[in-house]
């Protein structure tokens, strides 16, 4: 795993603009990695709910971020 450089994510928390970096990270960082990244920002990456029958972990953490009204989450690289 070769590492990309600093990577910016991108959010919004109840409304509000808000960035994370991350540097020094992996180069193929995928959806489920980002929202973990969030998640442990905001305390939530174990936040229990009621999660629908067959869940994957991607949609657990798409459900965390969605009840901590953290929204329209993007990623880059710079």
């Amino acid at each position: 795993m070769s590492n990309a450089g600093n990577l910016v994510i991108t959010y919004e928390e109840a409304g509000e603009p808000r960035e994370l970096a991350i540097a020094d990270a992996p180069a193929d960082v995928d959806e489920g990695t980002v929202l973990l990244y969030v998640l442990k920002q905001h305390g939530g990456e174990s936040l229990e709910l009621d999660f629908p029958p067959y869940s994957d972990e991607l949609n657990k953490r798409r459900l965390r971020a969605q009840k901590l009204n953290l929204l329209n989450i993007d990623w880059s690289y710079r």
